[in-house]
């Protein structure tokens, strides 16, 4: 795939892969044939490489703002309509908010248990490196929702984001897809009434599903 041929002059002797840069012999028997190939790994692994680059350049904000109690001392009901006056939330909140979709928090009482809940099923990464207090942002916000629903991946999240490279944001592309978040870039901070729209909106696919079966 992706090959030129040039027939030359077999050679009379063994040929030195060094000789032929960009080149691969074939066999004398086939009149000489070379192929020349392009090197199409490597052009994933620029890509990969870049969009490591890219995301590590992009360090998570902590949000300014504090609310008056800590909303891990909320029951379910409560944590919500807490959601829903914050200007942001962060990613400690958000995890908790995407566990609902599996049952009451009250499983999983602390926010270290509540990631490594959402960590176990595979829907948060700890080589994000990423603290409870920072903001939660769409990309990941859109890979616990992937994950928690069980949403199909794209082609390029397959090849690509399976060994963590641009990972949420194929995600993000896929949430998009299913209406569970609207267009925006995987770095844009997610308000509490976005996490409960994205949330809610996930329950009602998942439901949707359930009753498909």
């Amino acid at each position: 795939m992706g090959c030129q041929s040039q027939t030359i002059n077999p050679p009379s002797g063994p040929v030195p892969p060094w000789s032929l840069p960009g080149w691969r012999y074939a066999s004398p028997r086939g009149g000489g044939r070379l192929r020349k190939c392009r090197r199409v790994p490597w052009l994933f692994l620029g890509l990969a490489l870049g969009l490591l680059a890219f995301e590590a350049g992009c360090a998570t904000p902590r949000r300014a703002f504090k609310p008056e109690q800590d909303p891990s001392t909320y029951n379910d009901a409560a944590f919500v309509h807490f959601l829903a006056t914050v200007p942001t939330v962060t990613v400690g909140e958000g995890a908790r908010a995407v566990l609902l979709l599996v049952g009451p928090t009250e499983q999983w009482p602390t926010t270290a248990d509540q990631i490594s809940e959402l960590t176990r099923r595979g829907a948060f990464r700890t080589r994000w490196k990423l603290d409870p207090e920072d903001t939660l942002d769409r990309g990941t916000l859109a890979y616990m929702l992937r994950a928690i629903c069980e949403l199909p991946r794209g082609v390029n999240e397959r090849v690509i984001g399976r060994i963590g490279v641009g990972d949420r944001r194929f995600a993000l592309a896929t949430c998009v897809h299913h209406a569970l978040l609207p267009h925006g870039q995987t770095r844009d901070p997610v308000t509490g009434g976005e996490l409960i729209s994205a949330v809610t909106k996930a329950e009602e696919l998942v439901d949707r599903r359930s009753n498909d079966s």
